[in-house]
Parts: C-alpha cells; structure tokens; sequence
C-alpha cells in the first residue's frame, strides 16, 4: 500500500488554510467506510482542536509523539467530561491512521494516561449513597425469589465483589464468569478505562450461588450475563446501565432503605469502604478497584486512619473475596 506523505510538511508550522485538509483527509477511503455525517463532523473537530492546541504548544502534530498527546489528555481533562476526552483521542487515532503514520493512541504512555484521567474523574455526587456488605445483606434477604430478584440479586452482588463500574457490570457476558471447583469464580472483562486490557475479578461462593439461580431462572447460557425484564416478566436483551440503577433502587426499597442517592457507583464507593474499614492497605483496596491513582479511594473514605498500613488483615467474607487466589477452573 503507498504510504500517504504527511499533507502538513513536518507537523507544526500550520497555517489556517491546511486546516480545511482535514476534513478530506478523514474521508478517505480506509477510514471508517461510510461514517455518519455528524460522526464525520465530530472527528473533524476533534482533530483541527488538537492540531490548534499543538499549534500553541509549538509541537508537532502529525505525526504526533505519546507524550504530546497524553499532555492534551491532561490539558483537556481539566475542563472537559472523560467521555470527551477519550472521543478526541479516538479522533487523533483516525487521523494518524488516514495519513498511515504510526499511531500514538495506541501506545502504553496514551493508555495510562487515560486510566489517570479515569481515576481524576470518577467523581459521585455528593449524594451518591454507598452500598456497603451490611446493606447488601439486607436488600437479599428482604427479596421474595422472583425471577426479577433472582436477577436483581445476582446484580448486586457481583457488582459489590468486583467493584466494578456499571457501564462494566452491564457489559458482562456469561463467557466472562469462569467457575472454579473450589465455589468461588472469576470475572474476566475490560475495563472502560482500557479496553486494550482485561482485568480479573474474584466472587465469592455466595455471589456465585446468586448468579447460578439467576441463569436456571432465565435460562441464560450465552450472550449477556445481565437481562432486562418487561413488566410483563419477558426477558429480553442486554440490561442497560439505568437498568442496573433501577434495579439498586427497587432492591433498597423492598429492604425499607432510602433509594436516595443510590446510583450506578454505590457498590464500587461501599465495598472500598468496607475494605478500608476492616484494616486492608490503600494499595490493596486500589489492586480490589482497579484503579490508578490514590485520588478517588481517598475520596471513597474520608477517615485517614483507615488508609494507614495495616498488616493484620481482618478474616471476614469480603476479605476472603479480596484475597482469593482462584484454584484450578472446572
């Protein structure tokens, strides 16, 4: 294939008018077949944005390095939603890829960068109620059986083990749960910070024996772990994050809790509180979460006594989750 020379010279002395090539470049062919019109828009902006910015840093943009582009990361995500940010990072990556010039998107400095960016800015609201094991215990207990609580269940569960996010909750497929001999199980998925690398997750017997009873019920096997369910009870296809939301909900209210302030990041803030509380180390609750950054974890628990070192690790069942090295796989 013959390598398209970089239409801007050598990256940084732009000038307005080469501006206007963008929007030809991002529609050659090779680049996104056929892309929606507003799609098309969005890129095109995304790009003259970071080609400006590199303007006014007086870097190059194209080919762009690593490093300039993890410093737009840091630059952008001071103002702008992550969502956003990872869009123009996207719109970079098809840019490099139009003109054939090697990526910069794609390297371990970008990656990271962008988990950083996650962490910053995985803020809760102020109001955002944590989900800790003691409620968890009471919103399973005051459930009736039916296939919805069976499947509400097995939701809160696993998202409370694996602390993860819930557009990462709702993205579970049964080919991510790998169950062990020894009663507990695995969760395998990517997280939305890098979806270039998987992350594992461990549940216990409990949660495991929760999900069990939700996939006889619905007879799942294959495809999305987590389904929605009409008012009719047909179950249909993948739940939605807002599903997951609802579900919280209607499972704290059938416990006689507040729904107040419960949201798609409840179980991720209680479960790192619980860790913090029964004596596990800043770094171990960041290893549990996933995260990068010390920020949002310090943010979880205000109490700084609970992120000094402890060594003497409390025998409790989230602690016997956390600390679970998966035997050999059934």
């Amino acid at each position: 294939m013959h390598k398209m020379e970089n239409p801007f010279g050598d990256g940084h002395c732009l000038i307005a008018n080469d501006l206007n090539k963008i929007d030809q470049l991002l529609r050659q062919d090779g680049v996104a077949a056929c892309p929606a019109d507003r799609t098309h828009k969005a890129r095109s902006s995304d790009a003259k944005r970071f080609v400006q910015w590199c303007q006014q840093q007086g870097v190059k943009a194209l080919p762009a390095s690593p490093e300039t582009v993890t410093g737009y990361i840091e630059a952008m995500i001071q103002d702008k939603a992550l969502a956003t940010v990872r869009r123009y990072v996207s719109s970079i990556s098809t840019l490099h890829s139009a003109v054939e010039m090697c990526n910069p998107a794609h390297s371990p400095e970008v990656r990271e960068s962008l988990r950083k960016a996650a962490d910053q800015c995985e803020r809760p609201s102020k109001g955002t109620r944590p989900i800790t094991r003691e409620m968890v215990q009471r919103m399973v207990q005051a459930t009736l059986g039916s296939t919805r609580d069976l499947r509400d269940v097995a939701l809160l569960m696993v998202a409370y083990d694996t602390m993860l996010r819930r557009t990462e909750m709702v993205a579970l497929d049964v080919a991510n749960f790998h169950f062990g001999r020894d009663g507990f199980a695995t969760v395998t998925c990517h997280s939305e910070d890098d979806l270039a690398l998987p992350t594992t997750r461990c549940i216990a017997p409990d949660t495991v024996r929760a999900v069990e009873a939700w996939m006889r019920a619905s007879n799942t096997s294959t495809g999305p772990m987590f389904r929605s369910i009409d008012r009719a009870g047909v179950i249909g296809d993948r739940l939605s994050d807002r599903g997951l939301v609802r579900a919280f909900k209607r499972l704290a209210r059938q416990a006689g809790l507040d729904p107040e302030g419960i949201s798609g990041l409840s179980c991720r803030v209680g479960a790192a509180g619980d860790m913090m509380k029964e004596g596990f180390r800043l770094k171990e609750v960041m290893q549990a979460g996933g995260w990068r950054s010390p920020v949002m974890v310090s943010r979880y628990h205000q109490q700084k006594r609970a992120l000094a070192d402890n060594e003497d690790l409390a025998e409790s069942p989230l602690t016997r989750v956390m600390l679970h090295k998966p035997g050999k796989r059934a």
